[in-house]
């Protein structure tokens, strides 16, 4: 009786014969993936989750938080508080950048709600001028579909930068790093 090899790989051989078929074995000097206490395969890690409740994330929040506020007043002419808190917003907006580069806690949901909070503060500003006769119609419309188009760019650019596999609750889970 003859036997057959297959074509064999460095982790399985498989020898077949006309017979019987024997049993796969691992070459001597291949040790199993399980030898190494928390072996993963690179492809098989699962993605980094991480510490969003950070000082510099709990800032841009408040400063996300601080908009609508922000808008009221405004609208109801009260503009030594607006300014007050349009200069805390701004205050806050460079403490937290300044927090998160030099303590070493940057996160991926920082690098959302930074932007959103900008985005946020600039929109209620606009709507809010606008609405009050300060600032030009024509003005406010070309602010306001700049701030869209690039909103819309972002949704893009995290949807095609986010790791596999792409869900929607992965879309919206900031702690999984996409780009940056």
């Amino acid at each position: 009786m003859t036997a057959r090899h297959l074509p064999t790989s460095p982790v399985l051989k498989l020898t077949v014969s006309s017979t019987r078929t024997s049993k796969p074995t691992a070459p001597n000097n291949l040790k199993p993936p399980t030898s190494k206490p928390g072996f993963l395969p690179p492809s098989l890690h699962p993605p980094a989750h991480e510490n969003i409740w950070t000082l510099p994330n709990a800032l841009t929040a408040s400063r996300l938080f601080s908009a609508p506020l922000l808008g009221y007043l405004i609208l109801h002419a009260q503009p030594v508080a607006a300014l007050s808190l349009f200069t805390y917003a701004a205050l806050t907006d460079l403490v937290d950048g300044y927090l998160a580069r030099h303590y070493g806690s940057q996160t991926v949901v920082g690098t959302i709600l930074d932007p959103m909070a900008d985005k946020t503060l600039m929109t209620v500003l606009t709507v809010c001028l606008a609405v009050q006769g300060s600032l030009p119609l024509y003005l406010a419309t070309l602010i306001l579909g700049r701030d869209v188009l690039l909103a819309l760019s972002a949704v893009y650019y995290r949807w095609i930068s986010l790791p596999p596999p792409k869900t929607f609750w992965r879309y919206w889970d900031f702690s999984l790093p996409s780009a940056e």
